[in-house]
């Protein structure tokens, strides 16, 4: 065993060029110039390559340098790669320290459109009986009570439950409720007749004498967003609020009694209005599914889609509708006539009823139905398919 004079690496006495870094090995025996093509010249030089011209002696050693600084420079390249990669990779992996399971939007405004009986977050499903505020497993189980009274329009985010407590008389205060409920406290500085429409991220909108706020979940930053004289909030979003407008006041458009309707957007932070469209419609029912719009015509209570491109029109269903959900390729509505609920696929097929009682209240959570009948009684869960129905709290 000898070692390279250049670099002090271990080279095996066979061996005529270094490992490490390409150079030609002199040990002092020449021990490469047994070799009867390569010879030393006792200082240093290698002479007898089998080369063209003397010019070219060193060939060998700058070919292996070379072949070594290839290797090298393919190795650190693809070294530079793998790292690259793992460092993308673990950037694009969730981060663990935010909890997945919290909830942006507090419910979905179709849910909300419909009394907002429910809602999920994570693995729990928060839904509101006759005599209390429950939560259960979205795997199934027992409920939990969490709080009494009567509630709706729940809203869910990270460790609270913001909805609409209802009194007595049916109005309504604002509440806010830890989701193991252990607290329970008024929302919104106590103001009375206030109507919370939605939660995002950890912000509030509500209505309060005509005037839609929003507020941070702490109650700080006050922010008076628009009137809503003769209007009614549809929808609200990250950028946009989504509201409809009639000649007439709120109460002619819930009763379907006007003849046109403007839908238009805000946007929240210019204030700025822009209509979408006019027309006849009950504004319970509106809903949007890629480039259609759902909405249910103010004159026959007919669900109607709206090509949003064309304008194009179709009835979808033959029933008249009071108000609808859109959820997973199905319609899910409540008769206007008989008060059942039914489905429908978008496109109008395979129209079928769910329910033989009249029901009032829809939601969806957890890939279930929830609704409660017309004269009172627990919540019903079912199947998207209406099977497997049970009465929770029952």
């Amino acid at each position: 065993m000898s070692h390279c004079i250049n670099c002090d690496k271990e080279v095996q006495d066979n061996e005529r060029f270094c490992r490490a870094r390409g150079h030609p090995i002199n040990s002092g025996d020449s021990t490469a110039a047994e070799d009867g093509n390569i010879q030393s010249n006792g200082e240093g030089a290698v002479t007898g390559l089998p080369v063209e011209n003397e010019n070219n002696a060193e060939r060998p050693c700058r070919m292996n340098r070379f072949k070594f600084k290839a290797k090298y420079l393919i190795l650190t390249i693809s070294l530079i790669s793998v790292l690259s990669v793992s460092f993308l990779h673990y950037n694009k992996r969730p981060n663990t320290n935010v909890n997945t399971d919290v909830n942006i939007f507090g419910n979905n405004f179709e849910n909300l459109r419909n009394g907002g009986i429910a809602a999920e977050q994570g693995k729990w499903i928060y839904y509101s009986s006759e005599n209390g505020l429950y939560k259960i497993s979205i795997d199934g189980g027992n409920s939990v009570k969490l709080a009494d009274g009567r509630f709706q329009d729940i809203n869910v985010v990270d460790d609270f439950i913001y909805c609409n407590k209802v009194g007595s008389d049916n109005s309504t205060t604002m509440c806010k409720i830890k989701v193991d409920g252990k607290q329970q406290v008024q929302f919104g500085k106590g103001l009375s007749k206030s109507y919370l429409e939605t939660v995002i991220n950890d912000e509030a909108y509500f209505v309060n004498a005509g005037v839609l706020y929003r507020m941070k979940t702490d109650e700080s930053d006050w922010t008076v967003i628009m009137d809503t004289e003769n209007s009614l909030v549809l929808n609200i979003d990250m950028d946009n609020i989504y509201v409809a407008k009639s000649e007439g006041n709120s109460t002619d458009i819930l009763a379907g009694k006007s003849s046109s309707v403007e839908i238009s957007k805000v946007d929240i932070k210019s204030g700025k209005k822009t209509a979408i469209f006019r027309d006849n419609l009950f504004i319970f029912g509106i809903g949007v599914e890629e480039k259609f719009l759902y909405y249910v015509d103010a004159q026959d209570k007919k669900l109607v889609r709206m090509d949003m491109n064309t304008q194009e029109k179709i009835e979808v269903t033959v029933n008249r509708v009071r108000s609808f959900i859109l959820y997973n390729g199905w319609i899910y509505y409540i008769c206007l006539s008989d008060g059942r609920l039914y489905r429908v696929k978008l496109d109008g097929t395979e129209n079928t009823s769910l329910t033989y009682s009249e029901i009032r209240m829809l939601s969806t959570a957890g890939g279930s139905i929830f609704y409660r009948e017309t004269n009172g009684g627990p919540i019903h869960k079912m199947k998207p398919d209406g099977t497997e129905e049970t009465k929770l709290n029952d």
